[in-house]
């Protein structure tokens, strides 16, 4: 080799190694699209493990007594926790949670009551609501119709306090 091309050698190396020292020194900028909040944090949606049989997906879910990590249906006279976004999990299976204090309209599951746009809507046993309020609580407005039980529709719901 001759000196020439050693120091060509030398010069590209030491060129090299300031770029990457001058990289490295940069001041960061910041980037302004990762700077918007994650719009699904804030616990809209939250996972819990299945306490019991939880047959229909969009059932209303409720704690499963003391123990805040199992869900299970919900009642008439409790206000729920939110509506399962899975389909028939298991028992002691994870299952998400659509967390009813996020306010936003959801499916839930009819109890066979005739339920048309603007009626009050109250828990029912099973997880499912409908319109009778007797011993209930009041969790929405509907904002579709439904008849059979079973049947989805769309609610509105009341915000938890």
């Amino acid at each position: 080799m001759n000196a020439r091309h050693l120091l060509r050698r030398m010069a590209v190396a030491m060129l090299a190694a300031v770029l990457l020292v001058a990289h490295a020194q940069r001041p960061r900028r910041f980037r302004v699209a990762n700077a918007l909040p994650d719009p699904n944090v804030g616990a809209q949606e939250r996972t819990f493990l299945a306490g019991g049989t939880l047959a229909t997906r969009h059932l209303l879910v409720k704690y499963h007594g003391s123990d805040t990590t199992k869900v299970i249906a919900n009642t008439l006279a409790v206000q729920p926790l939110g509506t399962i976004c899975d389909e028939n999990p298991a028992t002691g299976y994870p299952v998400t949670v659509n967390l009813w204090t996020n306010g936003k309209p959801r499916l839930v599951v009819n109890d066979g009551s005739t339920v048309t746009p603007g009626v009050t809507i109250y828990a029912s046993g099973s997880g499912k609501c409908g319109t009778t309020s007797s011993g209930a609580v009041k969790i929405g407005r509907a904002l579709g119709s439904a008849t059979a039980d079973g049947e989805l529709f769309e609610i509105e719901p009341v915000p938890v306090l």
